[in-house]
């Protein structure tokens, strides 16, 4: 399991470059909103919602895989 969350997480890094790379703007537009959800994050996620849905989708995934990782206490 932990081979498949170390593979999600390098797609999650490759689709990013390569969006990044075949729309150049978006790294413009990522740099200079800065982090956080404020009005201009929101202004970068309708602009760019190709990039960022399916990288939450795949770190929610990666969350979910590495939450079943944890051991369950004894009861």
């Amino acid at each position: 399991m932990q081979h498949l969350i170390q593979i999600l997480i390098y797609a999650i890094a490759g689709y990013t470059a390569a969006y990044m790379v075949l729309r150049p703007k978006t790294l413009i537009d990522a740099l200079s909103t800065g982090p956080g959800m404020g009005a201009p994050g929101w202004a970068f996620h309708r602009e760019h919602y190709k990039l960022t849905y399916p990288v939450l989708a795949m770190l929610l995934v990666v969350l979910a895989l590495a939450i079943a990782q944890i051991p369950s206490a004894p009861a």
